[in-house]
């Protein structure tokens, strides 16, 4: 499926992040769900899924703005390509290749 695809994208983009090294995988994975939520318009951040990943909107949004940061830096000129050529097969359904939303962060909550 494509949001799943789009979430496990943004993981391995994620694992060559040095700046997200010492958050833990479950709020990785959290940011990942939230992120693609966010740009393929099917999850919204609701109490639900709060509730079992045990993350607050606001935990998440700053590893979120880091992982769109890095979604919207992979390009096919950028020095780490592999994970792009991956998700840019149609195995992956292109993921890589989507258009990135603009999306805007709040500064504090």
């Amino acid at each position: 499926k494509k949001s799943s695809s789009y979430a496990t994208y943004c993981l391995e983009l994620a694992q060559q992040e040095y700046s997200l090294v010492g958050v833990v995988p479950s709020q990785l994975a959290a940011a990942a769900c939230y992120l693609t939520g966010k740009q393929t318009g099917s999850i919204l951040w609701s109490e639900t899924l709060e509730h079992y990943t045990g993350f607050r909107e606001e935990e998440l949004i700053e590893t979120v703005r880091v992982m769109y940061n890095l979604v919207a830096s992979s390009t096919p000129n950028s020095r780490l390509t592999a994970v792009r050529r991956k998700y840019s097969q149609v195995k992956h359904h292109e993921v890589a290749k989507m258009e990135l939303l603009s999306m805007t962060f709040p500064t504090h909550y």
